[in-house]
């Protein structure tokens, strides 16, 4: 049930969970009002997402709807143990080698196949398309939920592709035919992440309830319910080996879960909400994003270093394939590009108009896609 706001809005400050609530009148000409107010000041319509032109002021509908947007750090970051590239050091790309045709609505999250020139989309609409990228052509659209679709995942055979939904459902597609192999019904909130095991198995699914879901990828039948977060679920991975599943929170915490379904370690260093994770392809480092991006040993769970580059928060984290470098992207309407072996910045894509929601490596070239409000998914080739 979205909120629906008339007359009274909330000015909200601050942290999540340590927010002062100041309620003023003023005249609204939309009834559906959500807010990245402490991001950007821009207001939302909470149904579609779609930013209301001129910005309205600081108000903000705490629905779970266009929840990705609220979050966000009111105070500046923590120092970090590593300097932050200067300006000098870092090459500033503001033209993409190519943008697909516009998205209808905004576009959440994007997806390459595994073996292929296949790339996949998803909007605020509840629709995939997908792109062969050698020649940018679309390849498949289908209407795949009733609401926002947040996350997607392709199977490691490549066969299937896995959404997430503001529906509170995730569903298991041949994206070739559009055709629906299951739903995946359980969650009684949104479904936000969404993620397979290495072997294809089995697949994760993290929610606005608290819970990380496990299912039997091949039958559609729940496995597993785990919980241990004091919060929503933004996401979920699993180590390259398959014997650990990994999970991020807006309890600020990350949680390794065995293959038991135990927690194993809760991770914390955070100071707000942990939006994205990515295990490196060798299993040695977790990237985790939030109001910062940290760097993680996952053998020994201490953090390694802290990545400030963004203005504001960072949604996306996702390694290249060979785990050298680390593209993020957020609030600040830019990708960044990270050297992990020397830890610096060392380029930001910048031609996003909006926030910047999802990005992805396409481990055959390199190449990398972006996906942001502005309802573009942008092509980067080599970046």
């Amino acid at each position: 049930m979205k909120n629906s706001i008339t007359h009274l809005h909330p000015i909200v400050w601050g942290w999540a969970g340590l927010m002062t609530a100041f309620v003023i009148t003023f005249p609204i000409a939309m009834n559906r009002v959500s807010s990245t107010a402490r991001f950007t000041g821009q207001a939302f319509d909470s149904q579609t997402c779609e930013a209301i032109k001129p910005p309205q002021r600081q108000v903000t509908s705490w629905s779970k709807n266009c929840r990705h947007l609220q979050i966000a750090a009111s105070k500046p970051p923590l120092p970090s143990p590593v300097a932050t590239a200067s300006a000098d050091d870092v090459t500033i790309v503001t033209k993409p080698t190519h943008k697909l045709e516009r998205f209808m609505k905004s576009a959440y999250a994007v997806a390459y196949h595994p073996s292929t020139p296949v790339l996949a989309a998803s909007n605020a609409a509840g629709e995939i398309k997908l792109w062969n990228t050698d020649d940018r052509t679309i390849q498949k659209e289908f209407a795949a939920h009733s609401s926002l679709i947040y996350g997607l995942a392709f199977s490691p055979n490549g066969r299937r592709l896995a959404t997430a939904s503001d529906d509170h459902t995730a569903k298991i597609w041949d994206w070739k035919s559009g055709k629906i192999r299951y739903s995946l019904n359980g969650h009684n909130q949104t479904v936000y992440g969404v993620a397979y095991s290495p072997d294809g198995q089995t697949i994760a699914t993290a929610s606005f309830d608290k819970t990380i879901k496990l299912w039997n990828a091949i039958t559609g039948k729940l496995k597993k319910t785990l919980t241990g977060h004091d919060n929503f679920v933004y996401a979920v991975a699993f180590t390259p080996d398959g014997q650990h599943l990994v999970s991020a929170s807006e309890d600020y915490s990350i949680k390794i879960w065995n293959s038991k379904g135990d927690i194993e370690r809760s991770i914390t260093g955070h100071t707000g909400p942990v939006m994205s994770i990515a295990v490196s392809p060798d299993g040695q480092t977790l990237a985790s994003a939030g109001e910062t991006i940290n760097l993680w040993n996952l053998s020994t769970k201490e953090l390694k270093n802290t990545l400030n580059g963004h203005k504001g928060a960072v949604y996306s984290v996702r390694f290249d394939s060979t785990g050298k470098t680390l593209a993020s992207s957020g609030v600040d309407h830019t990708i960044k590009l990270w050297n992990i072996d020397s830890v610096k910045l060392t380029k930001s894509l910048e031609n996003h108009q909006d926030l910047v929601l999802g990005v992805d490596f396409d481990r055959r070239n390199h190449q990398l896609a972006s996906a942001s409000l502005d309802g573009t998914v942008q092509l980067w080739d080599n970046p």
